[in-house]
């Protein structure tokens, strides 16, 4: 999906990314963790979009500081544990889109009247 505006298309990834000041791999690991009913550790989401965990391990900090997604803790059977993410509700990120763009056309619609 795109928009147009002032003769430029956005593409929704762009939109989000703009939105929430994410990069690209940011962007990719929330739509993995968007499209999944699961919770996953940084493998798994490695695995996914095939990036090194680094990459991943930064955009899973990114995301959680953020807050477009969550982190819980499995504890493992032999002891231990891992950090498992899930993105945060599909209708609240929506919401919060939405409350950006709100914000950035009350700001515009400002600028305009000054003109």
């Amino acid at each position: 999906m795109s928009i147009t505006f002032a003769c430029k298309k956005i593409l929704k990834g762009d939109l989000i990314r703009c939105s929430f000041q994410i990069n690209k791999t940011s962007y990719n690991t929330l739509m993995v963790l968007t499209g999944e009913k699961n919770k996953l550790r940084v493998e798994d989401i490695t695995k996914k979009i095939g990036l090194e965990r680094s990459g991943v391990q930064k955009a899973v900090k990114e995301l959680l500081k953020k807050g477009l997604i969550k982190r819980s803790q499995r504890n493992l059977l032999n002891g231990g544990y891992v950090y498992v993410y899930s993105a945060i509700d599909k209708k609240e990120i929506k919401k919060r889109v939405r409350d950006l763009l709100y914000e950035w056309y009350k700001s515009a619609d400002m600028e305009i009247e000054r003109l």
